[in-house]
C-alpha cells in the first residue's frame, strides 16, 4: 500500500497488479509516511503534509482522521 505525493494512498488486493485509491481520508492529501501496526496488520496510519494523521482499520479500504493530541498538521517519516 503506497502513498503518493499529491495523490493519497492506493491499495492493491492482487499483489500490485492493479491499484485503487483509498476512500474517506488521505485520498487527496500529500502522504508523507505510512505505518502498519505489527500487532494488527489491518490497522494502517498515514501521515500527511497538511491533514495530520489518518487511520484505517480495514487495511486501507477506508480512512478516518486520527489527530487527537497533535500540535501540527504535517506528519513526516522520522527517518527523513
Amino acid at each position: 500500500m503506497p502513498g503518493a505525493w499529491d495523490g493519497g494512498v492506493f491499495k492493491s488486493t492482487n499483489g500490485g497488479g492493479s491499484w485503487k485509491p483509498g476512500r474517506h481520508g488521505p485520498d487527496r492529501s500529500d502522504v508523507l509516511s505510512l505505518a502498519i501496526d505489527p500487532a494488527a496488520p489491518q490497522t494502517v496510519y498515514a501521515g500527511t503534509a497538511e491533514g495530520g494523521v489518518f487511520k484505517s482499520t480495514d487495511g486501507g479500504g477506508s480512512w478516518s482522521p486520527a489527530n487527537s493530541g497533535l500540535s501540527g498538521e504535517r506528519v513526516d517519516d522520522p527517518g527523513d
